[in-house]
């Protein structure tokens, strides 16, 4: 019985040991180290011609139209310990993904102006005007990216 009673404490043991690490796992898994989001915007661009077809805008068909879709990228961030491990790349990917299985054809971001070559790096490129600082304030300062997904 003693012998029984020293395995159940043993047992107990272990059991308490291995709920720490999993809280400790656990805690580690709830913590977010890179983050970002993707919007879909959807815009129809109506096919025009000569004079007739003017005249059939008005009662267009989904055949005199078609549809584009434009994702905007934003919010990415990685928590400052982990940096320079390729984490926000893979962020940038993976919304990129998920907006080219949406339909999306083209990817815009409007980063802050020190984050254009990493942008570069993953193919995008300053928007026709893309240069001209939004100057938010003067800690602030935007630029607009475009890439085709």
């Amino acid at each position: 019985q003693q012998q029984q009673q020293q395995q159940q404490q043993q047992q107990q043991q272990q059991d308490e040991k291995g709920q720490t690490q999993l809280e400790q796992d656990t805690n580690q898994k709830q913590s977010i180290v890179a983050t970002g989001r993707v919007l879909l915007l959807t815009t129809t661009d109506y096919e025009k011609g000569n004079d007739q077809d003017k005249e059939k805008e008005s009662t267009s068909t989904p055949s005199d139209h078609h549809t584009i879709i434009t994702a905007v990228l934003g919010r990415i961030a990685v928590s400052s310990g982990y940096r320079g491990q390729g984490l926000g790349s893979r962020v940038v990917r993976a919304l990129e993904g998920v907006a080219k299985s949406k339909g999306a054809t083209r990817a815009t971001l409007t980063p802050h102006h020190y984050l254009e070559q990493f942008y570069s790096k993953l193919g995008y490129r300053l928007c026709e005007g893309g240069k001209d600082l939004i100057h938010v304030n003067e800690y602030c300062q935007l630029i607009r990216m475009e890439k085709e997904v």
